[in-house]
Protein backbone atom coordinates (compact mmCIF):
# COMPACT_ATOMS: atom_id res chain seq x y z
CA UNK A 1 0.00 0.00 0.00
CA UNK A 2 1.77 3.39 -1.23
CA UNK A 3 0.35 5.72 1.76
CA UNK A 4 0.04 5.60 4.69
CA UNK A 5 -3.72 6.11 5.37
CA UNK A 6 -4.22 3.06 2.79
CA UNK A 7 -2.02 0.94 5.27
CA UNK A 8 -3.63 2.51 8.35
CA UNK A 9 -7.58 1.17 6.62
CA UNK A 10 -6.08 -1.84 5.57
CA UNK A 11 -4.42 -2.68 9.07
CA UNK A 12 -7.91 -1.50 11.19
CA UNK A 13 -10.14 -3.80 8.95
CA UNK A 14 -7.60 -6.74 10.23
CA UNK A 15 -7.72 -5.74 13.62
CA UNK A 16 -11.75 -5.60 13.54
CA UNK A 17 -11.65 -9.10 13.55
CA UNK A 18 -9.92 -10.03 16.77
CA UNK A 19 -10.66 -10.25 20.28
CA UNK A 20 -8.61 -10.75 23.19
CA UNK A 21 -7.27 -14.50 23.92
CA UNK A 22 -7.05 -16.71 27.04
CA UNK A 23 -3.07 -14.72 27.33
CA UNK A 24 -4.70 -11.62 27.10
CA UNK A 25 -6.80 -11.99 29.76
CA UNK A 26 -3.89 -13.62 32.00
CA UNK A 27 -1.98 -10.13 30.81
CA UNK A 28 -4.88 -7.70 31.43
CA UNK A 29 -5.45 -9.32 35.04
CA UNK A 30 -1.55 -8.88 35.78
CA UNK A 31 -2.02 -5.47 34.84
CA UNK A 32 -5.76 -4.70 36.97
CA UNK A 33 -3.73 -6.53 40.12
CA UNK A 34 -0.56 -4.07 39.53
CA UNK A 35 1.63 -7.24 39.13
CA UNK A 36 2.94 -6.22 36.09
CA UNK A 37 4.30 -2.20 35.51
CA UNK A 38 4.56 -1.47 31.85
CA UNK A 39 3.86 -3.04 28.57
CA UNK A 40 6.14 -2.65 25.46
CA UNK A 41 4.62 -3.38 21.81
CA UNK A 42 5.51 -3.60 18.51
CA UNK A 43 1.51 -4.58 17.54
CA UNK A 44 -1.03 -1.71 16.52
CA UNK A 45 -4.33 -3.57 17.56
CA UNK A 46 -5.85 -2.44 21.18
CA UNK A 47 -6.32 -5.91 22.68
CA UNK A 48 -4.68 -4.98 25.88
CA UNK A 49 -6.58 -2.42 26.29
CA UNK A 50 -9.83 -3.65 25.40
CA UNK A 51 -8.79 -6.75 27.78
CA UNK A 52 -8.01 -4.55 30.72
CA UNK A 53 -10.62 -2.14 30.23
CA UNK A 54 -12.78 -5.79 31.48
CA UNK A 55 -10.76 -6.80 34.28
CA UNK A 56 -10.56 -2.88 35.93
CA UNK A 57 -14.48 -3.07 35.59
CA UNK A 58 -14.27 -6.43 37.57
CA UNK A 59 -12.63 -4.89 40.33
CA UNK A 60 -13.94 -1.67 42.58
CA UNK A 61 -13.17 1.60 41.33
CA UNK A 62 -10.45 2.38 43.88
CA UNK A 63 -8.50 -0.49 42.77
CA UNK A 64 -8.83 -0.70 38.96
CA UNK A 65 -5.17 0.69 36.97
CA UNK A 66 -6.62 2.92 34.83
CA UNK A 67 -3.78 2.05 32.73
CA UNK A 68 -1.96 5.21 30.25
CA UNK A 69 -1.57 4.15 26.74
CA UNK A 70 1.04 5.78 24.58
CA UNK A 71 2.01 5.54 20.96
CA UNK A 72 4.88 6.98 19.00
CA UNK A 73 2.36 10.35 18.19
CA UNK A 74 1.74 10.80 21.44
CA UNK A 75 5.16 9.47 23.56
CA UNK A 76 5.29 12.68 26.11
CA UNK A 77 2.23 10.72 27.51
CA UNK A 78 4.68 7.75 28.02
CA UNK A 79 7.41 10.40 29.47
CA UNK A 80 5.17 11.39 32.00
CA UNK A 81 3.78 8.51 33.27
CA UNK A 82 7.56 7.12 33.40
CA UNK A 83 8.28 10.23 35.22
CA UNK A 84 5.62 10.20 37.96
CA UNK A 85 5.41 6.03 37.98
CA UNK A 86 1.85 6.37 37.23
CA UNK A 87 1.85 2.60 36.50
CA UNK A 88 0.36 0.72 34.15
CA UNK A 89 1.79 2.10 30.85
CA UNK A 90 0.99 0.39 27.59
CA UNK A 91 3.64 2.02 25.49
CA UNK A 92 3.17 1.24 21.36
CA UNK A 93 6.30 1.10 19.88
CA UNK A 94 5.38 1.27 16.34
CA UNK A 95 1.61 3.03 16.50
CA UNK A 96 -1.51 2.31 17.19
CA UNK A 97 -3.86 1.44 13.93
CA UNK A 98 -5.43 4.95 14.76
CA UNK A 99 -2.14 6.59 15.10
CA UNK A 100 -1.13 9.72 12.99
CA UNK A 101 2.32 8.38 12.57
CA UNK A 102 2.60 4.62 12.01
CA UNK A 103 5.44 2.44 11.80
CA UNK A 104 4.91 -1.42 9.62
CA UNK A 105 7.35 -0.38 5.88
CA UNK A 106 10.86 -1.81 6.10
CA UNK A 107 12.05 2.04 5.74
CA UNK A 108 10.01 3.35 8.74
CA UNK A 109 11.27 0.45 10.80
CA UNK A 110 14.83 1.47 10.72
CA UNK A 111 14.60 4.24 13.10
CA UNK A 112 12.45 4.20 16.28
CA UNK A 113 10.67 7.64 17.87
CA UNK A 114 13.41 9.18 19.82
CA UNK A 115 11.01 10.28 22.90
CA UNK A 116 9.34 6.62 22.38
CA UNK A 117 13.10 5.19 22.29
CA UNK A 118 13.78 7.17 25.33
CA UNK A 119 10.47 5.21 27.46
CA UNK A 120 11.89 2.11 26.43
CA UNK A 121 15.45 2.64 27.25
CA UNK A 122 14.39 4.36 30.50
CA UNK A 123 12.19 1.45 31.57
CA UNK A 124 14.48 -1.09 30.93
CA UNK A 125 16.57 0.36 33.48
CA UNK A 126 14.14 0.35 36.27
CA UNK A 127 12.62 -3.14 36.12
CA UNK A 128 13.83 -6.14 34.30
CA UNK A 129 12.26 -7.71 30.61
CA UNK A 130 9.91 -10.48 29.68
CA UNK A 131 10.37 -10.96 26.25
CA UNK A 132 7.08 -12.87 24.61
CA UNK A 133 6.24 -13.33 20.92
CA UNK A 134 8.60 -10.82 19.83
CA UNK A 135 11.31 -11.77 17.11
CA UNK A 136 14.11 -9.34 17.47
CA UNK A 137 14.09 -8.24 13.65
CA UNK A 138 13.09 -4.84 14.63
CA UNK A 139 17.43 -3.66 14.59
CA UNK A 140 15.25 -0.02 16.00
CA UNK A 141 14.24 -2.26 18.93
CA UNK A 142 17.23 -3.99 19.62
CA UNK A 143 19.28 -1.20 19.25
CA UNK A 144 17.17 0.37 22.24
CA UNK A 145 17.45 -2.97 24.23
CA UNK A 146 21.47 -3.18 23.69
CA UNK A 147 22.14 0.70 24.59
CA UNK A 148 20.53 0.15 28.07
CA UNK A 149 23.13 -2.75 28.54
CA UNK A 150 25.53 0.62 29.30
CA UNK A 151 23.41 1.73 31.22
CA UNK A 152 24.22 1.43 35.63
CA UNK A 153 21.97 -1.14 37.57
CA UNK A 154 20.36 -1.94 34.13
CA UNK A 155 17.70 -4.35 33.79
CA UNK A 156 17.52 -5.41 37.83
CA UNK A 157 15.25 -8.14 37.59
CA UNK A 158 16.84 -9.80 34.63
CA UNK A 159 16.40 -10.35 30.94
CA UNK A 160 13.88 -13.73 30.38
CA UNK A 161 13.34 -14.31 26.41
CA UNK A 162 10.60 -16.27 25.84
CA UNK A 163 10.81 -18.85 22.58
CA UNK A 164 9.38 -22.06 21.22
CA UNK A 165 13.03 -23.53 21.82
CA UNK A 166 16.37 -21.86 22.26
CA UNK A 167 17.39 -23.02 18.69
CA UNK A 168 14.95 -20.69 17.21
CA UNK A 169 16.14 -17.50 18.76
CA UNK A 170 17.74 -14.94 15.63
CA UNK A 171 21.58 -14.41 16.25
CA UNK A 172 20.80 -10.36 16.68
CA UNK A 173 18.96 -11.80 19.98
CA UNK A 174 21.42 -14.26 20.94
CA UNK A 175 24.04 -11.48 20.69
CA UNK A 176 22.07 -9.25 23.36
CA UNK A 177 21.12 -11.84 25.51
CA UNK A 178 25.32 -12.67 25.60
CA UNK A 179 26.39 -9.11 25.81
CA UNK A 180 23.95 -8.58 28.69
CA UNK A 181 25.40 -11.42 30.47
CA UNK A 182 28.59 -9.80 29.73
CA UNK A 183 27.69 -7.02 31.72
CA UNK A 184 26.72 -9.00 34.75
CA UNK A 185 23.30 -8.96 33.78
CA UNK A 186 20.97 -11.98 34.77
CA UNK A 187 19.87 -13.37 31.21
CA UNK A 188 18.17 -16.69 30.00
CA UNK A 189 16.03 -18.01 27.17
CA UNK A 190 12.94 -18.96 28.56
CA UNK A 191 10.94 -22.00 25.90
CA UNK A 192 7.29 -22.07 25.80
CA UNK A 193 5.32 -23.30 22.70
CA UNK A 194 3.00 -20.24 22.59
CA UNK A 195 1.91 -17.21 24.43
CA UNK A 196 -1.63 -18.51 25.85
CA UNK A 197 0.76 -21.67 28.12
CA UNK A 198 3.31 -19.18 29.55
CA UNK A 199 0.32 -17.07 30.35
CA UNK A 200 -1.22 -20.13 31.69
CA UNK A 201 2.05 -21.34 33.56
CA UNK A 202 2.13 -17.47 34.73
CA UNK A 203 -1.17 -17.68 36.42
CA UNK A 204 -0.38 -21.04 38.13
CA UNK A 205 1.88 -19.55 39.74
CA UNK A 206 1.00 -16.37 41.28
CA UNK A 207 -1.99 -15.31 43.71
CA UNK A 208 -4.91 -13.28 41.80
CA UNK A 209 -8.00 -11.63 43.17
CA UNK A 210 -11.06 -14.27 43.01
CA UNK A 211 -13.10 -12.13 40.67
CA UNK A 212 -9.71 -11.47 38.19
CA UNK A 213 -8.93 -15.92 38.31
CA UNK A 214 -12.56 -16.37 37.82
CA UNK A 215 -12.41 -14.25 34.64
CA UNK A 216 -9.50 -15.47 33.37
CA UNK A 217 -10.14 -19.27 33.99
CA UNK A 218 -13.39 -18.74 31.88
CA UNK A 219 -11.01 -18.45 28.88
CA UNK A 220 -9.37 -21.15 29.83
CA UNK A 221 -8.33 -23.41 26.97
CA UNK A 222 -9.71 -27.03 27.77
CA UNK A 223 -6.76 -29.22 28.39
CA UNK A 224 -5.80 -32.11 26.43
CA UNK A 225 -5.78 -35.00 29.46
CA UNK A 226 -8.93 -34.46 32.03
CA UNK A 227 -9.67 -36.65 34.92
CA UNK A 228 -12.48 -39.27 34.29
CA UNK A 229 -14.78 -40.52 36.98
CA UNK A 230 -14.42 -44.26 37.36
CA UNK A 231 -17.59 -46.22 37.25
CA UNK A 232 -19.13 -46.40 40.68
CA UNK A 233 -21.77 -49.48 39.45
CA UNK A 234 -21.81 -52.75 37.15
CA UNK A 235 -23.47 -51.40 33.49
CA UNK A 236 -23.63 -55.35 33.08
CA UNK A 237 -23.51 -58.91 34.31
CA UNK A 238 -19.76 -60.15 35.01
CA UNK A 239 -17.56 -62.43 33.93
CA UNK A 240 -17.98 -61.21 30.39
CA UNK A 241 -16.01 -62.98 27.77
CA UNK A 242 -14.95 -61.89 24.31
CA UNK A 243 -13.10 -64.38 22.24
CA UNK A 244 -12.07 -63.91 18.47
CA UNK A 245 -10.87 -67.48 17.12
CA UNK A 246 -10.25 -69.40 13.99
CA UNK A 247 -12.98 -72.25 14.02
CA UNK A 248 -10.98 -76.16 13.95
CA UNK A 249 -13.13 -77.85 11.34
CA UNK A 250 -11.17 -80.85 11.59
CA UNK A 251 -8.20 -82.43 13.49
CA UNK A 252 -5.20 -84.29 11.75
CA UNK A 253 -4.70 -88.06 12.36
CA UNK A 254 -1.00 -88.43 11.71
CA UNK A 255 1.74 -86.79 13.09
CA UNK A 256 5.54 -86.93 11.97
CA UNK A 257 8.74 -87.39 14.14
CA UNK A 258 11.87 -86.00 13.39
CA UNK A 259 14.79 -87.37 14.91
CA UNK A 260 17.99 -84.74 15.81
CA UNK A 261 20.96 -85.80 17.38
CA UNK A 262 22.14 -82.14 18.54
CA UNK A 263 20.48 -79.21 19.33
CA UNK A 264 19.09 -77.19 16.51
CA UNK A 265 18.69 -73.46 16.54
CA UNK A 266 14.81 -72.32 15.57
CA UNK A 267 15.84 -71.45 11.49
CA UNK A 268 17.24 -75.17 11.46
CA UNK A 269 14.48 -76.62 12.67
CA UNK A 270 12.01 -74.50 10.35
CA UNK A 271 13.99 -75.96 7.38
CA UNK A 272 13.34 -79.67 9.09
CA UNK A 273 9.48 -78.99 8.97
CA UNK A 274 9.66 -77.89 5.02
Amino acid sequence: YPTAEARRSYIEEAIRKGTPSFAHRVLASLLTARHVPCVFTTNFDQLVETATTVTDQLMPADERAYMTVAAIDNAARAELCLRESRWPLLAKLHGDFQSVELKNTTNELKGQDIKMRGVLTTACARFGLVVAGYSGRDSSVMEALTDTLTLPNAFPGGIFWVARSAQSVLPAVTEFLEAAIKAGISAAIVESPTFDELAGDIVDGIVLPPVLLSHVQESRPKPVLANVALPTHEKRKFPVLQCSAVPILSMPTLARRIAVKEAVTTVRARDLLR
